[in-house]
C-alpha cells in the first residue's frame, strides 16, 4: 500500500490536484489522468434547470460521475452528459425530483445501483442507439439484451407488466415510483434485487404468474416461491397486515415506504427481520413480534414516527444500527438478556423515550452512541455485569422492592406498603388476583420521592386475595 508521502509525490509528478473546483464542478483526477465529477460547488448551490456536464475540465476528459454525485439536487430538471463518460455512479442522480428526462451516452458502459432511483418527475431514460452496453425501451433502462430491468422511471403511471425477456430486476428499479399502481411478474424473472419495489406509495398489486420457479404472491403480495421470505409489501396498501405462517425471513426493504400500514403481525415462524424492513412506515403504530426473532436488521424500524408499542421477545440476539432512529413515539423498551450486540445509533432521536430496561449483561455497543439525543434512563438489573464500562447515558440499578417496615400489611382501612427503589422515580404497581392465569391490572403510580413512596390498594377489600408486581412507567 503506497504512503501518503508516496501518492504525494505522484500527484506532484502528474502536476494533477488531488481535488478541485472548476466550472461550478467538484471534480478529482484519475490515475489515468481522466477526471471524476463529484458534485456541484457546494449546498445550497445546487444545479437549476438544465445541466450541462463538460467533456473536460482543465483539459482532461470526464469520464466518471461519482456515487452521490447530484443526490438530492431538487431543482435539476435535465442533464447533458458528454460522450466521455463511461460510468455513472450509484446513487448519481438518486431523489432528483424535477428531473424529467435523462439521456445515458453511447460511451457509458456502467450505472451504478439506483443511479435514477426516486426521481419522481422523470418519464423517460432514453439511451443512444449505439450503447453497447444499455438500451431503453418505452422510456425503461434496460441492459442491452433486454435480460436485466435496470430502472424503471419513477415518473411513470398506471399499471406495468414487465416483459418476457427479463430475468433480473435490478435493486431499488421500481423505488420511489410514486405513481405505480401494479407490476405483473412474468415467469421469467428469477431474479429480483433489494427494494425493488420499496417505498412505491401508490402500487396496491405485485401479481406473479403461477409458472414463475422463484416467486409468487399471496394477496397481492411479493414472496419467494417457497413462502419462506416476504420480499415486498405494496406501500399503496392501507391498515393491518397478518404475514403468512410459514415466513421466516422479512426481506430487506419489504415494507420499506408503507406509509398507510397500521399493524402488522408476526407469526412465530419469522426468525430474522431485515434490513430497513419497516423504514419510514411512518403510520405504523403496532407491531406483534415473532417469539422467534433472533435478528433485527439495520434502519429495521427508522422513521416510524408513531410506533408506540414495541415488545422485542426473549429470542432477539442483535439489534442493528440505527433501528429505531426517529421512532417518536416510544416512550419504554425492555432489552432482552440474550442481546449480544446493538448497532451505532440504534435509538438515536427518540425523543419521547424515558425509559431503557436491560435484563442482562452490558452488550457489545458497536460504535457507540446508541442513545444519541435521546432522554431516556438507562436501567439495569441486580447482579448482572459491565455496567461500570456503559458508554452512553449513566445507568441505574433497577431494584424495586416492598419495604418488611411498620407500613407493611394490613393497617387502619388500609392495605399497603413502602416502595423503595434508589434508581428509578416512577413505579407502576400491577395486581391479579390468579397466578396461574395471569390478568395483571394496574393500581397505581408511584413517584418516588428520595427513593421511597407509600402504596395503599383502595380495593384490597374486594378480594379474597391479591398479587402485586412492579414496573416502570
Amino acid at each position: 500500500m503506497k504512503s501518503v508521502a508516496q501518492l504525494a509525490i505522484m500527484l506532484a509528478v502528474l502536476a494533477l490536484p488531488a481535488v478541485g473546483w472548476a466550472q461550478d464542478f467538484i471534480y478529482s483526477f484519475n490515475s489515468d489522468s481522466t477526471v471524476t465529477i463529484a458534485g456541484y460547488t457546494g449546498w445550497p448551490n445546487q444545479p437549476s434547470g438544465a445541466l450541462s456536464i463538460p467533456s473536460t475540465i482543465t483539459g482532461y476528459p470526464v469520464t466518471s460521475i461519482r456515487n452521490n454525485a447530484f443526490n438530492g439536487c431538487t431543482n435539476l430538471t435535465s442533464v447533458t452528459m458528454p460522450a466521455s463518460v463511461t460510468n455513472i455512479g450509484t446513487f448519481a442522480f438518486y431523489l432528483c425530483t424535477s428531473l424529467t428526462n435523462m439521456t445515458v451516452p453511447v460511451s457509458v458502459t456502467s450505472i451504478g445501483g439506483s443511479a435514477f432511483a426516486a426521481c419522481t418527475a422523470l418519464t423517460a431514460i432514453t439511451v443512444d442507439a449505439g450503447n453497447p452496453a444499455y438500451c431503453s425501451l418505452g422510456g425503461i433502462l434496460y441492459d442491452k439484451s433486454l435480460a436485466t430491468l435496470i430502472a424503471y422511471p419513477a415518473g411513470l403511471a398506471g399499471s406495468y407488466a414487465i416483459s418476457n425477456s427479463v430475468k433480473c430486476l435490478g435493486s431499488r428499479s421500481f423505488f420511489y415510483c410514486s405513481s405505480l399502481t401494479s407490476v405483473a411478474i412474468p415467469n421469467s424473472v428469477t431474479n429480483i434485487g433489494v427494494a425493488a419495489f420499496a417505498a412505491c406509495t401508490t402500487l396496491t398489486a405485485i401479481t406473479v404468474d403461477a409458472d414463475n420457479p422463484a416467486y409468487c404472491s399471496l394477496g397481492s403480495v411479493l414472496y419467494d416461491k417457497s413462502h419462506a421470505t416476504l420480499i415486498a409489501y405494496p406501500a399503496g396498501l392501507a391498515g393491518s397486515y397478518t404475514i403468512a405462517n410459514s415466513v421466516a425471513t422479512i426481506g430487506t426493504a419489504a415494507f420499506d415506504g408503507c406509509t398507510n400500514l397500521s399493524n402488522v403481525i408476526m407469526p412465530d415462524s419469522v426468525t430474522s427481520v431485515g434490513v430497513a424492513a419497516f423504514a419510514g412506515c411512518t403510520h405504523l403504530t403496532s407491531v406483534t413480534i415473532s417469539t422467534n426473532v433472533t435478528d433485527i436488521g439495520d434502519d429495521a424500524f427508522e422513521f416510524c414516527y408513531v410506533l408506540d408499542n414495541f415488545t422485542f421477545p426473549d429470542s432477539v440476539t442483535n439489534i442493528g444500527a440505527v433501528a429505531f432512529q426517529w421512532c417518536l413515539s416510544l416512550t419504554s423498551i425492555t432489552i432482552p438478556a440474550r442481546v449480544a450486540n446493538i448497532g451505532v445509533y440504534a435509538f438515536i432521536d427518540c425523543p419521547a423515550l424515558s425509559s431503557v430496561y436491560f435484563k442482562g449483561n452490558v452488550p457489545n455497543l458497536v460504535g457507540g452512541a446508541q442513545f444519541s439525543a435521546t432522554p431516556a434512563t438507562i436501567y439495569y438489573l441486580p447482579n448482572t455485569i459491565g455496567w461500570d464500562t456503559f458508554t452512553g447515558p449513566t445507568p441505574v440499578l433497577w431494584n424495586p422492592q416492598a419495604t418488611p417496615d411498620a407500613t407493611f400489611g394490613i393497617l387502619t382501612n388500609r392495605f399497603g406498603f413502602t416502595i423503595t427503589n434508589a434508581g428509578s422515580p416512577t413505579i407502576i404497581v400491577d395486581a391479579c388476583t390468579n397466578l396461574t392465569d395471569l390478568v395483571w391490572v394496574p393500581v397505581s403510580t408511584n413517584t418516588l420521592t428520595g427513593g421511597t413512596s407509600y402504596f395503599s390498594d383502595p380495593q384490597w377489600t374486594n378480594y379474597t386475595g391479591r398479587f402485586y408486581r412492579f414496573r416502570a412507567l
